[in-house]
């Protein structure tokens, strides 16, 4: 019985610290693909989005973490209660910034040429599509 406890805990397994870095670079990397892509971004991401456009001396990484930081300070303030797990916060959303410039960084100021070669190249990637031409 004792040696197969011991086998269950040499598995390997995935700290939540990890998962939440991988989450953090994939949904950073989600943002600036939907924002190529002319789809359009979320509501949550829109706000940087457009002060990035409004103000263009920072980053729209940077305008995300300094949004994510009020949201978080004002939640702080209107609990009118200090939470320190909140701190974590700030953290994950200083590192989604990073990641967000880190993926936008090989594009250009205009996005508008960039999403028209993206979707073409998306597009014609998908199956249906290579059956379609192939006709």
């Amino acid at each position: 019985m004792n040696e197969q406890k011991n086998e269950s805990t040499n598995l390997i397994t995935v700290r939540g610290e990890l998962a939440l870095l991988l989450i953090v670079i994939m949904n950073s990397f989600g943002v600036v693909l939907m924002l190529y892509s002319g789809s359009g971004i979320s509501a949550i991401s829109s706000v940087p989005y457009a002060f990035s456009e409004v103000f263009p001396q920072l980053t729209l990484g940077t305008w995300t973490y300094l949004f994510q930081g009020l949201l978080i300070l004002s939640l702080m303030i209107l609990r009118k209660k200090f939470v320190p797990s909140y701190l974590l916060s700030f953290v994950v959303g200083f590192f989604f910034g990073i990641f967000i410039d880190v993926h936008d960084s090989g594009s250009s100021a205009d996005h508008s040429s960039q999403s028209s070669v993206l979707c073409d190249q998306l597009y014609c990637t998908l199956p249906w599509n290579r059956s379609i031409k192939s006709l």
